[in-house]
């Protein structure tokens, strides 16, 4: 979670701040905290400067931001994942003229009393892990997974599967990590080069069916191929074509959830040119098919990610994740859309 402790903003900015910051507690279960957090962006309040409180896995749902913390900076955008730990100095700089909102899981004493600490943990390697890196791309494991963490909050018995799956947000998020290279701490920062970072990022999220290609993205920006390739793939830690998938698939993911369109609709919807296409990338991103995402319970969808991922659960498998847990409706996921 962010703790804001000073703010860049012109006269009256601190009332400014508390008016933008918008906080809305989604669930307190198992030692697990999950927040609805929604920032609105303002010529005067552009830079914030702050700590977090706690252990806390961060989803980007909507907006992007340049994100610095542990000495790096990066471009981060719709289904980027922060990693934060307890004290850590941060910075955010929302300089695109976006509303940002933000899933945020916490962990830790801060959140809730030993009792409930005690039976959600986190493994002492997992913790190591992922303070490796403050940033992860888009990842549609943890999106998939991110979509759980909302279903079980919104479910009445959902003191049983909430903390496991929160918990294996951790574990997959710690993988993710380990493969992040030292190569990002020489990431370019200038303003003008993350203004087109960004560009690039939405453009390709909004043409997805006919994405623009290399070639016409680096001249749009009037760069190389290979300096608008290595850029790129600094900011974001992907190449435009990474890029282009996880967003397909984060789109899936959400679409499989709210509506009932079939796999070849969706997949068409997304930009697969071919359902096996779709059906091959999504298992491979996710660890799951699709049809399996939509129709199976959350304890078989998280056994089922675990087991592609090699992580295990940390916490106790909880009692009350029987075989016939129903699956989410349109009304439950749509929040998050």
């Amino acid at each position: 979670m962010l703790r804001e402790t000073s703010w860049s903003a012109a006269a009256g900015g601190a009332a400014a701040a508390m008016t933008a910051a918008q906080w809305r507690i989604v669930a307190d279960v198992g030692g697990v905290r999950v927040w609805d957090v929604s920032y609105a962006r303002s010529p005067d309040l552009t830079v914030r400067r702050g700590q977090h409180r706690s252990r806390c896995v961060m989803i980007v749902r909507r907006g992007a931001f340049s994100y610095s913390a542990r000495e790096r900076t990066r471009v981060v955008g719709p289904g980027g994942i922060l990693l934060g730990r307890s004290g850590e100095p941060y910075m955010v700089s929302q300089e695109f003229d976006e509303t940002i909102q933000l899933t945020t899981i916490e962990y830790g004493a801060e959140v809730s009393g030993s009792e409930a600490v005690s039976r959600m943990t986190l493994d002492t390697a997992i913790q190591d892990r992922m303070l490796q890196s403050p940033v992860l791309a888009q990842s549609p494991r943890l999106e998939a997974l991110h979509r759980l963490i909302w279903k079980s909050a919104m479910r009445p018995d959902r003191g049983g599967s909430l903390p496991a799956v929160a918990n294996l947000v951790a574990a997959v998020a710690a993988e993710e990590a380990d493969v992040v290279t030292g190569d990002e701490r020489r990431v370019h920062s200038r303003r003008s080069s993350r203004l087109w970072v960004r560009a690039a990022m939405q453009s390709i999220e909004q043409q997805m069916t006919e994405p623009p290609g290399l070639a016409a993205l680096a001249r749009t920006f009037g760069l190389s191929q290979f300096h608008f390739l290595r850029a790129f793939q600094r900011h974001t830690g992907l190449t435009p074509h990474q890029y282009l998938i996880r967003a397909r698939i984060r789109r899936a993911i959400a679409l499989l959830l709210e509506t009932p369109l079939s796999e070849a609709q969706i997949a068409t919807r997304v930009g697969f040119r071919a359902l096996s296409q779709f059906s091959s990338g999504f298992h491979k991103c996710v660890g799951c098919t699709a049809g399996a995402y939509r129709r199976a319970s959350v304890p078989e969808i998280c056994d089922t990610i675990a087991r592609a991922t090699r992580v295990a659960l940390s916490s106790r498998r909880p009692a009350a994740w029987a075989t016939h847990d129903s699956s989410s409706s349109p009304a439950e996921t749509r929040a998050l859309a």
